[in-house]
Protein backbone atom coordinates (compact mmCIF):
# COMPACT_ATOMS: atom_id res chain seq x y z
CA UNK A 1 0.00 0.00 0.00
CA UNK A 2 1.61 3.27 -1.10
CA UNK A 3 2.36 6.38 1.79
CA UNK A 4 -0.91 8.19 2.72
CA UNK A 5 -3.81 6.17 1.48
CA UNK A 6 -5.87 4.43 3.71
CA UNK A 7 -7.50 0.70 3.00
CA UNK A 8 -11.51 0.38 3.21
CA UNK A 9 -12.03 -2.89 4.37
CA UNK A 10 -15.41 -4.76 2.75
CA UNK A 11 -17.51 -4.41 5.91
CA UNK A 12 -16.82 -0.58 5.29
CA UNK A 13 -18.40 -0.84 1.74
CA UNK A 14 -21.06 -2.58 2.46
CA UNK A 15 -22.22 -0.64 5.38
CA UNK A 16 -21.88 3.04 3.35
CA UNK A 17 -24.95 4.60 3.53
CA UNK A 18 -25.56 7.07 0.01
CA UNK A 19 -26.99 10.40 1.19
CA UNK A 20 -28.69 10.83 -2.42
CA UNK A 21 -29.40 6.96 -3.14
CA UNK A 22 -27.56 7.71 -6.50
CA UNK A 23 -28.47 4.13 -7.70
CA UNK A 24 -28.81 2.77 -11.44
CA UNK A 25 -32.61 3.08 -11.40
CA UNK A 26 -32.75 6.59 -10.33
CA UNK A 27 -29.85 7.89 -12.73
CA UNK A 28 -32.20 6.25 -15.85
CA UNK A 29 -35.36 7.61 -14.10
CA UNK A 30 -33.91 11.31 -13.87
CA UNK A 31 -32.02 10.59 -17.18
CA UNK A 32 -35.80 10.35 -18.63
CA UNK A 33 -37.11 13.31 -16.88
CA UNK A 34 -34.25 15.73 -18.07
CA UNK A 35 -34.98 14.42 -21.58
CA UNK A 36 -39.09 14.61 -21.62
CA UNK A 37 -39.12 17.64 -19.58
CA UNK A 38 -41.01 19.65 -22.23
CA UNK A 39 -43.56 17.09 -22.86
CA UNK A 40 -44.31 16.80 -18.97
CA UNK A 41 -44.90 20.56 -19.25
CA UNK A 42 -46.67 20.60 -21.93
CA UNK A 43 -49.10 17.37 -20.08
CA UNK A 44 -49.51 19.42 -17.08
CA UNK A 45 -50.49 23.02 -18.80
CA UNK A 46 -53.57 20.90 -20.70
CA UNK A 47 -54.48 19.14 -17.48
CA UNK A 48 -54.59 22.52 -15.92
CA UNK A 49 -56.39 23.78 -18.73
CA UNK A 50 -59.12 20.94 -18.91
CA UNK A 51 -59.90 21.56 -15.31
CA UNK A 52 -60.05 25.03 -15.96
CA UNK A 53 -62.48 24.76 -18.85
CA UNK A 54 -65.00 21.87 -16.83
CA UNK A 55 -64.66 24.57 -13.93
CA UNK A 56 -66.44 27.55 -16.55
CA UNK A 57 -68.52 25.02 -18.34
CA UNK A 58 -70.05 23.99 -15.18
CA UNK A 59 -70.57 27.45 -14.08
CA UNK A 60 -72.10 28.84 -17.27
CA UNK A 61 -74.60 25.26 -16.89
CA UNK A 62 -75.54 26.47 -13.44
CA UNK A 63 -76.32 30.04 -14.63
CA UNK A 64 -78.22 28.44 -17.43
CA UNK A 65 -80.08 26.15 -15.48
CA UNK A 66 -80.91 28.67 -12.79
CA UNK A 67 -82.74 30.97 -14.82
CA UNK A 68 -84.97 28.81 -17.00
CA UNK A 69 -86.28 26.21 -14.29
CA UNK A 70 -84.51 26.67 -11.03
CA UNK A 71 -86.33 30.18 -10.20
CA UNK A 72 -89.28 28.11 -10.04
CA UNK A 73 -87.89 24.92 -8.23
CA UNK A 74 -86.56 27.33 -5.90
CA UNK A 75 -90.28 28.67 -5.20
CA UNK A 76 -91.25 24.91 -4.61
CA UNK A 77 -88.47 23.94 -2.19
CA UNK A 78 -89.34 27.37 -0.40
CA UNK A 79 -92.61 26.17 -0.03
CA UNK A 80 -92.38 22.53 0.62
CA UNK A 81 -89.43 23.89 3.61
CA UNK A 82 -92.31 26.03 5.06
CA UNK A 83 -94.02 22.76 5.56
CA UNK A 84 -96.93 23.67 2.82
CA UNK A 85 -97.76 20.72 0.39
CA UNK A 86 -96.60 21.37 -3.12
CA UNK A 87 -99.86 20.20 -4.41
CA UNK A 88 -101.61 23.20 -2.19
CA UNK A 89 -99.05 25.67 -4.67
CA UNK A 90 -100.03 24.27 -7.64
CA UNK A 91 -103.90 24.76 -6.68
CA UNK A 92 -103.68 27.92 -5.82
CA UNK A 93 -102.58 28.77 -9.27
CA UNK A 94 -104.16 26.72 -11.07
CA UNK A 95 -106.61 28.74 -13.53
CA UNK A 96 -110.49 28.75 -13.06
CA UNK A 97 -112.72 26.80 -15.61
CA UNK A 98 -114.70 28.30 -18.35
CA UNK A 99 -118.06 29.40 -18.32
CA UNK A 100 -119.97 27.70 -20.33
CA UNK A 101 -123.84 28.45 -21.40
CA UNK A 102 -126.61 26.36 -23.53
CA UNK A 103 -125.39 25.70 -26.44
CA UNK A 104 -128.19 26.20 -29.19
CA UNK A 105 -128.62 25.50 -32.68
CA UNK A 106 -130.28 27.07 -35.60
CA UNK A 107 -130.87 25.68 -38.96
CA UNK A 108 -130.20 26.96 -41.96
CA UNK A 109 -131.27 24.71 -45.25
CA UNK A 110 -129.60 21.49 -45.08
CA UNK A 111 -126.91 22.69 -42.49
CA UNK A 112 -127.11 23.76 -38.67
CA UNK A 113 -124.95 26.41 -37.33
CA UNK A 114 -123.96 25.97 -33.76
CA UNK A 115 -123.08 28.30 -31.00
CA UNK A 116 -122.27 28.68 -27.11
CA UNK A 117 -121.17 31.22 -25.23
CA UNK A 118 -118.11 30.84 -23.15
CA UNK A 119 -116.67 33.06 -20.64
CA UNK A 120 -112.69 33.16 -18.98
CA UNK A 121 -112.77 34.70 -15.52
CA UNK A 122 -109.01 34.24 -15.61
CA UNK A 123 -107.18 37.61 -15.72
CA UNK A 124 -103.59 36.31 -16.80
CA UNK A 125 -104.41 33.06 -18.18
CA UNK A 126 -105.65 32.34 -21.78
CA UNK A 127 -106.75 28.66 -23.51
CA UNK A 128 -106.37 26.81 -26.62
CA UNK A 129 -109.01 23.99 -26.82
CA UNK A 130 -111.21 21.45 -28.69
CA UNK A 131 -114.72 21.40 -27.88
CA UNK A 132 -117.39 19.08 -29.54
CA UNK A 133 -121.09 19.63 -30.00
CA UNK A 134 -123.20 16.29 -29.36
CA UNK A 135 -126.49 15.43 -30.28
CA UNK A 136 -127.60 11.63 -29.43
CA UNK A 137 -124.63 9.61 -30.80
CA UNK A 138 -123.76 12.37 -33.59
CA UNK A 139 -121.19 14.90 -32.95
CA UNK A 140 -119.56 18.26 -34.55
CA UNK A 141 -116.21 19.29 -33.22
CA UNK A 142 -113.84 22.12 -33.90
CA UNK A 143 -111.03 24.19 -32.11
CA UNK A 144 -110.90 27.39 -30.27
CA UNK A 145 -109.03 30.14 -28.34
CA UNK A 146 -110.38 32.36 -25.44
CA UNK A 147 -108.35 35.62 -23.81
CA UNK A 148 -107.54 36.60 -20.70
CA UNK A 149 -111.31 37.68 -19.10
CA UNK A 150 -112.91 37.02 -22.38
CA UNK A 151 -116.31 36.52 -22.67
CA UNK A 152 -117.14 35.25 -26.76
CA UNK A 153 -120.16 33.43 -28.77
CA UNK A 154 -118.04 30.41 -29.86
CA UNK A 155 -119.87 29.48 -33.40
CA UNK A 156 -119.50 26.53 -35.66
CA UNK A 157 -121.10 27.23 -39.08
CA UNK A 158 -122.17 24.26 -41.67
CA UNK A 159 -122.72 21.82 -39.57
CA UNK A 160 -124.29 18.72 -40.21
CA UNK A 161 -125.49 17.61 -36.50
CA UNK A 162 -129.25 18.54 -37.05
CA UNK A 163 -131.72 20.22 -34.81
CA UNK A 164 -133.28 17.60 -33.60
CA UNK A 165 -132.58 16.27 -29.91
CA UNK A 166 -131.18 17.99 -26.95
CA UNK A 167 -127.75 19.40 -27.98
CA UNK A 168 -124.77 19.56 -25.52
CA UNK A 169 -121.19 21.21 -25.47
CA UNK A 170 -118.12 18.87 -24.63
CA UNK A 171 -114.68 20.98 -24.26
CA UNK A 172 -112.44 17.48 -25.26
CA UNK A 173 -109.28 19.00 -24.28
CA UNK A 174 -107.86 22.31 -23.17
CA UNK A 175 -104.31 23.68 -22.95
CA UNK A 176 -103.94 26.83 -20.53
CA UNK A 177 -100.93 29.47 -20.68
CA UNK A 178 -100.11 32.30 -19.02
CA UNK A 179 -99.09 35.65 -19.95
CA UNK A 180 -95.81 36.60 -19.38
CA UNK A 181 -94.90 39.62 -17.72
CA UNK A 182 -92.18 40.93 -19.42
CA UNK A 183 -94.30 40.93 -22.64
CA UNK A 184 -97.40 41.93 -22.02
CA UNK A 185 -97.17 43.71 -18.54
CA UNK A 186 -100.69 45.85 -18.89
CA UNK A 187 -103.27 43.45 -20.68
CA UNK A 188 -106.23 45.99 -20.84
CA UNK A 189 -103.81 48.16 -22.77
CA UNK A 190 -101.94 45.61 -24.99
CA UNK A 191 -106.17 44.37 -25.97
CA UNK A 192 -106.91 47.87 -26.85
CA UNK A 193 -103.77 49.01 -28.78
CA UNK A 194 -104.37 45.52 -31.08
CA UNK A 195 -108.32 44.70 -31.25
CA UNK A 196 -109.38 49.04 -32.20
CA UNK A 197 -111.51 48.00 -34.88
CA UNK A 198 -114.62 50.41 -36.07
CA UNK A 199 -117.34 48.80 -37.81
CA UNK A 200 -119.57 51.34 -39.59
CA UNK A 201 -122.85 51.45 -41.60
CA UNK A 202 -124.26 47.95 -41.32
CA UNK A 203 -127.06 47.34 -43.00
CA UNK A 204 -129.13 45.13 -45.08
CA UNK A 205 -129.72 46.30 -48.98
CA UNK A 206 -131.39 44.52 -51.66
CA UNK A 207 -130.32 45.67 -55.17
CA UNK A 208 -132.29 44.67 -58.92
CA UNK A 209 -132.19 40.72 -58.18
CA UNK A 210 -134.26 41.23 -54.90
CA UNK A 211 -131.13 39.33 -52.53
CA UNK A 212 -130.13 40.92 -49.53
CA UNK A 213 -126.54 41.58 -49.02
CA UNK A 214 -125.22 42.68 -45.33
CA UNK A 215 -122.78 45.49 -46.16
CA UNK A 216 -120.31 47.49 -43.83
CA UNK A 217 -116.79 49.42 -43.62
CA UNK A 218 -114.59 48.32 -41.13
CA UNK A 219 -111.05 50.17 -40.10
CA UNK A 220 -108.23 49.18 -39.07
CA UNK A 221 -107.19 51.77 -36.17
CA UNK A 222 -104.64 49.84 -34.49
CA UNK A 223 -100.55 49.91 -35.39
CA UNK A 224 -100.71 46.50 -36.79
CA UNK A 225 -101.27 44.91 -39.99
CA UNK A 226 -102.62 41.68 -40.31
CA UNK A 227 -102.18 38.83 -42.75
CA UNK A 228 -106.41 37.68 -42.23
CA UNK A 229 -108.84 39.03 -39.48
CA UNK A 230 -111.81 37.22 -39.09
CA UNK A 231 -115.40 38.46 -38.43
CA UNK A 232 -118.36 36.67 -36.46
CA UNK A 233 -121.54 38.42 -37.34
CA UNK A 234 -124.26 38.24 -35.35
CA UNK A 235 -127.88 38.56 -35.74
CA UNK A 236 -129.84 39.30 -32.03
CA UNK A 237 -132.58 39.84 -30.78
CA UNK A 238 -132.27 41.03 -27.40
CA UNK A 239 -129.60 38.47 -26.11
CA UNK A 240 -131.03 35.87 -28.77
CA UNK A 241 -129.01 34.82 -31.14
CA UNK A 242 -131.02 34.40 -34.56
CA UNK A 243 -128.43 33.94 -37.33
CA UNK A 244 -124.87 33.62 -37.19
CA UNK A 245 -121.91 34.41 -40.54
CA UNK A 246 -117.86 35.19 -40.53
CA UNK A 247 -116.13 37.09 -43.12
CA UNK A 248 -112.69 37.27 -43.23
CA UNK A 249 -110.37 40.17 -44.34
CA UNK A 250 -107.16 39.18 -46.03
CA UNK A 251 -104.02 41.78 -45.77
CA UNK A 252 -106.03 44.46 -43.56
CA UNK A 253 -102.96 47.03 -42.85
CA UNK A 254 -102.85 49.37 -40.42
CA UNK A 255 -105.12 52.59 -40.57
CA UNK A 256 -106.93 50.99 -43.46
CA UNK A 257 -110.64 50.62 -44.44
CA UNK A 258 -112.51 47.69 -46.06
CA UNK A 259 -115.91 47.41 -47.58
CA UNK A 260 -117.58 44.66 -47.64
CA UNK A 261 -120.55 42.94 -49.42
CA UNK A 262 -121.96 39.51 -47.84
CA UNK A 263 -124.20 38.14 -49.77
CA UNK A 264 -126.79 36.43 -46.90
CA UNK A 265 -130.56 36.88 -47.55
CA UNK A 266 -131.31 34.09 -44.72
CA UNK A 267 -129.14 37.54 -42.08
CA UNK A 268 -132.30 39.82 -43.27
CA UNK A 269 -134.75 37.16 -43.07
CA UNK A 270 -134.14 36.72 -39.25
CA UNK A 271 -134.36 40.23 -38.89
CA UNK A 272 -132.81 41.90 -35.68
CA UNK A 273 -129.73 44.08 -34.24
CA UNK A 274 -126.33 43.78 -36.24
CA UNK A 275 -122.95 42.71 -34.61
CA UNK A 276 -120.08 42.55 -35.91
CA UNK A 277 -116.80 41.21 -33.70
CA UNK A 278 -113.17 40.47 -34.65
CA UNK A 279 -112.15 36.82 -33.51
CA UNK A 280 -108.29 37.34 -33.38
CA UNK A 281 -106.37 35.79 -31.28
CA UNK A 282 -103.39 38.86 -30.51
CA UNK A 283 -101.42 36.79 -28.36
CA UNK A 284 -100.11 34.50 -31.68
CA UNK A 285 -97.13 36.11 -33.43
CA UNK A 286 -97.94 34.06 -36.34
CA UNK A 287 -101.55 36.97 -37.09
CA UNK A 288 -99.03 39.48 -37.93
CA UNK A 289 -97.89 40.72 -40.77
CA UNK A 290 -93.95 42.19 -40.55
CA UNK A 291 -93.70 46.17 -41.44
CA UNK A 292 -92.36 47.08 -44.70
CA UNK A 293 -91.48 50.77 -45.98
CA UNK A 294 -93.57 51.99 -48.17
CA UNK A 295 -92.37 52.23 -51.59
CA UNK A 296 -91.45 55.42 -53.13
Amino acid sequence: MSKGKRKISDDQIHDYDDPINMTPKNLKLGFWVARNKRRLYRALVIFLGLIAFGTVAYAVYGVIEYNTIGREREKITLYSSGGVDISDYREQNRPEDLRISTPRSLAGGSETDLTVRISNPNEKQYAYFDFCFINSENEACGSDFILPQDQKDLALLNSTLGTGGEIRFVIKRILWQKLKAYEVPDWTVFKEQRLNFEVDDAQFSTYTNEVAYLEFSVSNNTSFSYFSVPFDIFIRQGDKVMAINRYVVYDFLSRSTRSVRLLWPEGEARGGNIEIIPNLNILDDSIYRPYSAPEN
